[in-house]
């Protein structure tokens, strides 16, 4: 009898990211809601720190407006806008650090493309060259895009966006939040707040939890009260994988 061949799973490989390197960190873009003084202040924070070998968009460049299951006003900007005002900023950061690999990372705001399309063009939802991540990809060949579910190392640091390991605000603490979820020395956006947290695990090993700040505009209609922030981070990786992390708040 023969056995049915199983379906396919999500790749989760990591992306590895090898030492040595010098990795400047975005998070939470949010385009078309993007804050442009936040994004050249990310620009100057990364030339401040030298060479860089890598630029990371650690999820949700974009917002996705239009595709989400909230209530939405028609006039705001379509979606194939939005999307060709990302394409737009990731260039830039291209331009400036011209000889960095450029990485996206997809987050739960891009998300919101598949489930828009299993909602409402089922039978269109596989076909080739439908998927976020290859639309980006043709508009940006040089970029590597990672897909939601694949995490991101960086020596002993792992990297993720920060839907995939939980659901939550992440509190008061969010970095403590964070590293109670995945146990091992990790640096997310997704909070758009600046937080780090330490622990020692029972070996006496140092574990280190950082959120990033966001680049996005602090004060939408749908939330003006918050405790967010601007801000990016900067990793420092060896060769033998160890890091230094710089989380900057931008004021």
């Amino acid at each position: 009898m023969k056995i049915p061949t199983p379906a396919p799973t999500t790749d989760r490989t990591p992306y590895a990211i090898e030492g040595p390197a010098r990795i400047l960190i975005v998070s939470d873009v949010h385009v078309p809601y993007h804050d442009p003084d936040a994004i050249r202040a990310a620009i100057a924070f990364g030339r401040d720190r030298g060479p860089i070998s890598h630029v990371l968009v650690n999820g949700d460049l974009l917002d996705a407006y239009h595709l989400s299951r909230f209530e939405k006003d028609p006039t705001a900007r379509t979606f194939a806008q939005e999307l060709k005002d990302a394409v737009q900023i990731v260039k830039i950061f291209a331009r400036v650090f011209a000889s960095a690999q450029i990485v996206i990372k997809l987050g739960n705001h891009e998300k919101r493309f598949e489930t828009y399309l299993q909602g409402h063009a089922p039978a269109l939802a596989d076909l080739p060259g439908f998927t976020l991540e290859e639309i980006l990809q043709k508009e940006l060949p040089d970029v590597d895009v990672v897909s939601e579910w694949r995490n991101i190392t960086a020596g002993d640091l792992l990297i993720v966006h920060g839907h995939e390991v939980g659901r939550g605000s992440g509190g008061t603490n969010p970095a403590r939040w964070l590293l109670q979820r995945t146990g091992v020395s990790t640096i997310c956006g997704h909070f758009h707040r600046t937080d780090s947290h330490q622990i020692r695990n029972g070996l006496g090993e140092k574990i280190h939890g950082h959120t990033i700040g966001a680049l996005c505009q602090l004060s939408p209609d749908y939330l003006p009260r918050n405790q967010w922030n601007h801000g990016a981070a900067f990793v420092e990786l060896t060769a033998e994988g160890e890091y230094l992390v710089e989380n900057k708040i931008f004021q």
